[in-house]
Parts: C-alpha cells; structure tokens; sequence
C-alpha cells in the first residue's frame, strides 16, 4: 500500500524559519539599546518606551484585525504583510534620529507582531496537525529564542564593527528574502495540496479527509469562563515580566554592572538558546505531564530567577557559573508570552475554535508587551540603574503564576476531560 503524502513538517520547518528572522530580528531591539541611547542622546526610558508602543499596537492589532485578516486574507498573506512590515521598522531605526520617528517603528514592528508572526504560524500548525499539535507548536515557537540568541550575537558583533544603523539594514535584507521565500513555498491548508492534517482520520471512523476534530469550547463558550479571562490577564502579567528582562538585561549586565556589550551578549545568548530548547520540549511536557504541571515548572522558575538577581546585585557578574546557571532558570521561565498562549488555549478550551482564542490569548501576552516599559519606568534608579525594575518583574511573575494555575483549575473543558476519560466512565 503505497504510503500517503504529508507535506505539514516542511510547513512547520517554514514556520520555524518565519518566526526564527522575525522574532530574532524584532527581539534584538535590547541589544541596540545602549547605542540608541548613546547615539541619539536620549534616555533609557525614552528609549524603552518603543516597547510600548510596540505593544499597544499588537494588542490592538491582535484583537481587533488578526482574526478578521486570518479568515479573509489567509495564513500565509498575512505572513507576507509582517514580512514587509519587519524590514520596514528595521530600516525606519536605521535612518532616524527623532524619537517620535522611532515610535513609529516600534508601532509598525507591534502590528507585524500582533497580525502574522505567531498567529498565522501556529494557525498554519493547527491545520497540518491533529497528532502532535502540541509538540509542533512548541518546537515551530523555539524559533523565536533560537533566532533572538543568533540575531543578538550577530547584532552585538555587527553594532561593534559597522554600527547600529547599517546592522538594522542588513536584518531588513535578511528578513525581506527570507520572508518572500517562505511566502512562495508555505500552504495554509493540507487541503490545498490534497491532503489532510496529521491524525485528523484517527478521531472517528467517519471523519473525512476535510474534517479537522472538534472537540472544546467555541470562543464564545470560552468567554463565558472565568478560566478565559484569568489566563488573558495572566498572559499579561506574565509578558511584562519577560519583556523586562529582554529590555533590560543586557542593560543591566553592561551599563549597569560594567559587562562589555559583547560580553553581556554572551550571556543573553545562552538564555536564548535555553528559551528555545526549553519551548522545544514544552509540548511533550505538557503531553506527559499536564498542563498544571508545565505552568508550576515555568512559573517557579522565572520567578526564582528573577529573586537571585534581585538578591545577589552586581555581585553576580563576579561569579560565571551562577551567571550562567541564572540564564538557565531564567530560559525555562521564559517559556511565557505568546508560545505559551498557544498551548494554554489548546489545553485550556480544546481544539473547536482554537485559531480564535490562541488570537486573543496572544494579545493578552501583548498587553504586557505594551505597558512593561511605562510600568517600569518609575521603577529606574536616578543613576540609571534598572535593576529596581526585576522587582516588579519578580511580583508579575508569581502573579501570573496563581493566576494560570487558577485558571487551570476552573477550566470546564478539563473538568469534563477528567470526567469522562472513556466513553463517558468517570475516572477513579
């Protein structure tokens, strides 16, 4: 029997890819920071406003034209639109000096975040994989660490030897044939090359080549849930935390603490690539283990990381291996935001209308995209110094994780799971 073509894995190595220029590029605005601030002599709270208005946009973007885009564009036009919009915001930095200017491309760079990076890649996901969608959301969302390590260390190299502003130009060209290749070769649907997804004919012996399973709450359902909005608000919390730490960290490791750019580089690299192979294996943990159980893993660690820096202060950078073993902690936590939106909204409320509440989950992470910086703003030392702002980025961790784990706990779609693991018999 001749066996039946699949073609979802070279479309999850597209969305690896996508996620991996975009979100590499995109993320590496900490590592410019100090030269922004430097060159253009504006403060690290001017400057770190960018992020805010990054964020503001892709809230708004998320909740209001992503769902609408995704059903009307599609999956892959909608790529192609943060493709453009990705080069545009790399080269509007490179040729500017008027800090309004650079808002504008920090708005751009949110409405590219919040309209096809993470949504229409793991949209994509979601209709190539029935069988292993978990664990494919989460290796196709590791491209965003792996690709923040390399672009960082890339940047950091290129900052040093041919500037900021010619770096920024050289991520636009990456980005803009990287993200036109992709365009060419992705498919949204296995239907589009007479296909089907992955699993999708194990569910029911009367399922067809076109029925995807459809089992959990439709949005609507989801809304009605206390579990829905205390995931959205956790999202939140949980991003302002994490945003602080890829606004702030190599600030702190080299201004601050007196680590040379390249140097701090280095250890924001090593939490990158940890955030990547931790997000890589983060499906199969939920799969073994339960979602209650990946949210406490990542929970304690983002908060216990961020405690050590808080507790030990510019003594850290005098001892490597506990430097590098808090970039570790750290990159287990760092699991939050928009990856973990994805597999809370497929664990939480089920597969039924899983393109539309991962949507909305993944601007709930974008609200904490968008205020980190004005949160943090006050929290900024008279000398500059932002270690003062982890401290509100440790109290937004622990809250992120009572409030997903209560979430979890609510969630009617996992009560019922629980209750009717076979055929309706309840579980003892």
């Amino acid at each position: 029997m001749k066996k039946e073509k699949f073609s979802g894995y070279w479309m999850a190595v597209m969305c690896f890819i996508f996620i991996f220029i975009n979100m590499g590029a995109l993320n590496s605005l900490g590592v410019f920071m100090p030269s922004l601030v430097r060159e253009t002599g504006y403060t690290t709270a001017q400057i770190s406003l960018m992020f805010t208005f990054a964020g503001v946009a892709a809230v708004v973007t998320g909740m209001t034209v992503t769902p609408i885009a995704l059903r009307k564009l599609g999956e892959k036009n909608c790529m192609l639109i943060s493709t453009v919009l990705t080069a545009a915001h790399a080269l509007i930095y490179s040729f500017t000096d008027s800090l309004w200017v650079l808002y504008l491309g920090a708005t751009i760079a949110g409405v590219s975040i919040g309209i096809g990076i993470y949504a229409a890649c793991c949209a994509i996901i979601g209709h190539w994989f029935v069988k292993n969608r978990l664990m494919m959301l989460s290796i196709v969302s590791a491209g965003s660490g792996i690709g923040s390590a390399v672009m960082n260390m890339f940047s950091g190299a290129a900052i040093v030897a041919i500037g900021y502003r010619h770096t920024y130009q050289v991520l636009a060209a990456m980005v803009l044939v990287v993200g036109l290749v992709i365009w060419f070769a992705i498919r949204n649907r296995p239907e589009n090359m007479g296909q089907k997804a992955l699993g999708a004919g194990e569910i029911t012996p009367t399922e067809t080549p076109k029925a995807a399973p459809s089992t959990g709450l439709t949005f609507r359902e989801a809304l009605k849930t206390p579990s829905f909005y205390l995931i959205f608000l956790a999202g939140a919390l949980g991003s302002i935390a994490w945003t602080g730490v890829n606004m702030y960290l190599v600030t702190l490791l080299s201004s601050n603490y007196g680590l040379g750019v390249n140097v701090a580089t280095r250890y924001d690299a090593v939490l990158r690539v940890g955030v990547a192979v931790f997000l890589a294996v983060g499906g199969k943990i939920v799969e073994k283990r339960g979602i209650k159980f990946y949210v406490l893993l990542i929970g304690l660690a983002l908060s216990s990381g961020l405690l050590t820096i808080l507790l030990t202060g510019n003594t850290i950078i005098t001892m490597p291996v506990l430097l590098v073993a808090v970039m570790i902690v750290l990159a287990l936590g760092g699991t939050h935001g928009n990856a973990n939106a994805q597999m809370l909204a497929n664990s939480v409320f089920g597969h039924k209308d899983f393109t539309t509440i991962q949507a909305y989950l993944v601007a709930g992470a974008n609200i904490g995209l968008a205020t980190a910086a004005l949160l943090a703003a006050p929290w900024i030392g008279e000398d500059g110094s932002t270690l003062g702002c982890f401290r509100l980025f440790f109290i937004c961790s622990v809250l992120w994780l009572v409030l997903a784990f209560v979430g979890i706990l609510l969630s009617p779609y996992l009560k019922k799971k629980k209750e009717k693991p076979n055929n309706g018999n309840r579980s003892v």
